[in-house]
């Protein structure tokens, strides 16, 4: 929609707009029912889904194709372009591999997430409202990322993969060795900081690379590539809570992240390998 030159820029958009609503959604949801009840808020929420739909609608109107409209073929047209972009991908197989690369590292942020409640409250000890400090560092990272995408497109591209995720590791070291050494209050502040820069970053590692397949595949194989990326990484998420669940309870946080970064740093010279390998190949 947005067209190729401006596809960094209207994925960072994206980015941000779902970045504030992951950050104001929990805030306005829970002043909504701890004032007026559950029936207001499921009220508010039938409401906004059906503006949703109108909006979805009248921007469907003004720029899909004629052929993608109506219910008439809706499941089997569902189930070709599922065939078809599977085919596609399995004869470019640099584009599965970055995409396979950021499952896992989507998989392994999800530590950072599902960590924060558990190192906050129960390894540093200190009150759940500092929970919502943490999650509001790591919603203003992510924004903060896309924001820079945003205003400048063309300081990032997919070249730089790599280091951006070096940089996500930069981001996680010191966090192990303030779980390990630093006092209570220390240690929550250099988790919030820590965890706010790794979302910069991965905020902009995500951006690209969103952008990258936009470019790769074919404009009219590229939606239905998309779809199968953001499956893989929506499958990523939930196969990581679970990894994590697991480990937090087994381990200290300190070990927990150690793992992180271990992987993360694996990711780095994997990336390093495939931009040399995408290179050559150009």
């Amino acid at each position: 929609m947005a067209g190729e030159k401006k596809v960094e820029r209207a994925t960072a958009l994206v980015s941000q707009v779902t970045m504030v609503s992951n950050i104001l959604g929990p805030v306005v949801g829970t002043a909504v029912y701890g004032c007026f009840g559950i029936d207001a808020l499921c009220t508010i929420a039938s409401v906004t889904f059906a503006i949703s739909a109108l909006l979805f609608g009248g921007v469907l109107k003004q720029n899909a194709s004629s052929e993608t409209m109506g219910d008439g073929a809706t499941r089997t047209t569902c189930r070709n372009d599922f065939r078809e972009s599977i085919r596609y991908l399995l004869q470019n197989a640099s584009l599965v591999a970055v995409i396979l690369l950021a499952a896992v590292l989507n998989l392994a942020l999800v530590g950072l997430t599902i960590g924060a409640p558990i190192i906050v409250t129960k390894h540093l000890g200190m009150q759940s409202s500092c929970v919502g400090i943490v999650e509001v560092a790591l919603g203003l990272g992510g924004l903060t990322g896309s924001g820079l995408v945003g205003i400048w497109p063309h300081r990032f591209s997919f070249n730089g993969i790599c280091r951006y995720v070096a940089m996500i590791c930069f981001g996680v070291a010191p966090i192990i060795v303030a779980l390990l050494c630093g006092t209570d209050v220390c240690a929550f502040a250099v988790f919030a900081v820590g965890s706010a820069w790794v979302m910069v970053w991965a905020s902009i590692a995500s951006v690209e690379i969103i952008a990258f397949v936009q470019r790769a595949a074919p404009t009219e194989l590229c939606g239905k590539v998309l779809s199968v990326v953001y499956m893989v990484l929506s499958c990523a998420t939930p196969i990581g809570q679970l990894t994590y669940g697991a480990a937090y309870d087994r381990w200290t946080p300190a070990i927990v992240f150690a793992a992180m970064l271990a992987v993360l740093t694996l990711m780095t010279a994997l990336f390093y390998r495939l931009k040399n390998r995408l290179r050559r190949l150009s």
